[in-house]
C-alpha cells in the first residue's frame, strides 16, 4: 500500500467536496481523529470511498476500521513535509490562496495565489509571458516590483484591467505563478488598490521605499525586476480591443484566395483570428509618466522638495534646487562679468554640496529655500566656469564628483540603520 498515493487520491475526493479550501478541511478532519497521521489517512480515504483491498480484508476478518487502519499504518511512515510536499506539487488550487511572497519560492507553476504588498518599483517592459494568438501584437505590460514583509517578487500584468498605479500604491494582488527563464513571477489577473481603513493597511505602508538602483534582478526563485523595461513612476492600462487580430485575421482570409491547397485551413483561421479581435479585450499601457521626472525626478512623498504651481488647472511640480540652478545660470548669463577665478567658482558651488550632502547623509532636512539660494549659487558657478581652462574646470570636477560619489555610497550603508531606527520607533509609538 503505498500511503502517498493514498493521500493524494484523498486530497482529490476532498478537492471536488470541499473546493474552497480543501486542504484545510482535509488536515482539520485529520486532527478530529486524534490518530497517528499515517492512521488517520487510512481511514478517511476508506470513508472516502476509495477502495483500499488491504482493509477490506482485514475487515471481513472481523477486525474493525481502526483496528485496520492501526494495523496497515505500523510500518508505514510518512513526514509532515512530504504532506506539504505533495499538496504544492500535485495540487492545483481552484481559488486564490493568500501567502506571503516568500512562499512564492516553493509553489508550483499556475498556482493561484493572492498577495498583499506596497508597490516599490514600476516598470513598462517586454511580456514576460507570451501565448500566441491571445497576446498578438502586445509589446508593452504594465510591470511592478511588490514587497511584503517577507520579500520581493515582480508581477506583469496579462489580464484587461483598468487602473492607474503609482509608485508607493499598496494593493492586492490576484494571480497566478509563472516561470520566466526558471524564476517565478506572478501574472496578474486582478488588482485592487487598498484604502487606509482596510486591514493590513498600516503595517503595509511602513513598508521602505527601496532604491531601485540597488534592487536586485532576483531573491531566491523569484523574479524581482525585468531584464528589459522602462521605468516610471506612474502607470495608466486600460482595456482595449485586439485589433492586430482582426488586422491578421484579414490577411489569412486574403492569403487563402492566392494558395488553394489550404484555402480552407487558412480562411478559417483567419475568421477565429476576427472573431478574436472583434470580440476579447486585452490590458494596454496607455500611458506613463517619465517626462514629468525630467523636470521634478522626485518620487510623489518627496514632493515637498518641490516647487509647485497650477497651469490650466493642473499642478505641476519642479525641482526647487534645479529651478534655482537654472535661473542662476541665466541670471549670471545676463550679467556682463567675466572671471577665471577658480576660487570663486568653487566657492559658489560649495554651498550646494554641503546643503545636498548632509541632506543625503540623514543628518538634517533642508527647506525649498536654501535649496533654490545654493542652486541659485551653483547655476552662477557653472556660468563662470566657461571662463576657466579645460584642466582648471576638470580638476574642480573631479573633486566635486568623487566627494558626490563618496556621499552617496555612504548614504547607502546608513539606510539600513536609518530603516532600522525609524521601524524601531515607529512600534513604539502609539496607533
Amino acid at each position: 500500500m503505498n500511503l502517498n498515493q493514498l493521500y493524494l487520491e484523498l486530497l482529490e475526493k476532498y478537492r471536488v467536496a470541499y473546493p474552497h479550501n480543501p486542504v484545510g478541511v482535509l488536515k482539520y478532519h485529520l486532527n478530529k481523529i486524534k490518530l497517528p497521521l499515517e492512521t488517520g489517512i487510512i481511514i478517511l480515504a476508506f470513508k472516502n470511498g476509495i477502495k483500499i483491498p488491504e482493509v477490506e480484508k482485514l475487515l471481513s476478518e472481523g477486525k474493525s476500521l481502526e483496528e485496520a487502519a492501526k494495523i496497515l499504518s505500523k510500518d508505514t511512515k510518512i513526514e509532515p513535509s512530504s504532506i506539504s510536499r505533495l499538496e504544492r506539487q500535485v495540487f492545483t488550487a481552484l481559488g486564490f490562496e493568500k501567502v506571503k511572497i516568500i512562499e512564492c519560492d516553493d509553489l508550483p507553476e499556475n498556482w493561484n495565489v493572492s498577495l498583499y504588498g506596497r508597490i516599490i518599483a514600476l516598470f513598462v517592459g517586454e511580456p514576460l509571458y507570451r501565448k500566441l494568438p491571445e497576446d498578438l501584437g502586445i509589446d508593452k505590460k504594465l510591470q511592478f516590483t511588490l514587497k511584503d514583509s517577507s520579500g520581493m517578487i515582480l508581477v506583469e500584468v496579462d489580464y484587461p484591467v483598468d487602473l492607474t498605479l503609482m509608485k508607493g500604491t499598496i494593493v492586492k494582488v490576484d494571480g497566478t505563478i509563472r516561470l520566466y527563464e526558471n524564476k517565478k513571477y506572478v501574472s496578474a489577473s486582478n488588482i485592487i488598490r487598498l484604502q487606509p481603513v482596510e486591514n493590513a493597511f498600516h503595517d503595509l505602508s511602513l513598508i521602505e521605499i527601496e532604491n531601485i538602483r540597488s534592487l536586485p534582478n532576483s531573491q531566491g526563485n523569484r523574479l524581482i525586476k525585468p531584464l528589459k523595461g522602462d521605468l516610471a513612476e506612474t502607470v495608466t492600462i486600460g482595456k482595449e480591443r485586439k485589433f492586430e487580430l482582426f488586422v491578421f485575421g484579414c490577411i489569412l482570409c486574403a492569403v487563402s484566395f492566392v494558395i488553394p491547397v489550404v484555402s480552407l485551413l487558412l480562411c478559417l483561421a483567419g475568421c477565429i483570428l476576427i472573431v478574436l479581435g472583434l470580440f476579447t479585450e486585452a490590458s494596454r499601457v496607455k500611458g506613463f509618466e517619465i517626462a514629468r521626472l525630467l523636470i521634478e525626478h522626485h518620487p510623489p512623498w518627496l514632493r515637498n522638495r518641490c516647487i509647485s504651481f497650477k497651469i490650466f488647472n493642473k499642478k505641476i511640480y519642479l525641482c526647487a534646487r534645479c529651478s534655482g540652478i537654472i535661473l542662476g545660470f541665466i541670471a549670471t548669463s545676463i550679467i556682463s562679468f567675466e572671471t577665471s577665478n577658480p576660487y570663486l567658482v568653487t566657492l559658489l558651488a560649495l554651498p550646494t554640496m554641503i546643503d545636498w550632502g548632509t541632506q543625503k547623509l540623514g543628518f538634517r532636512e533642508s527647506i525649498n529655500q536654501l535649496r533654490f539660494v545654493t542652486g541659485f549659487l551653483l547655476g552662477g558657478a557653472l556660468c563662470f566656469s566657461k571662463y576657466l581652462s579645460f584642466n582648471v574646470k576638470l580638476l574642480i570636477t573631479s573633486i566635486f564628483l568623487i566627494s558626490a560619489l563618496i556621499i552617496m555610497a555612504k548614504s547607502i550603508i546608513a539606510l539600513p540603520k536609518q530603516n532600522k531606527v525609524c521601524k524601531i520607533l515607529s512600534s513604539t509609538l502609539p496607533n
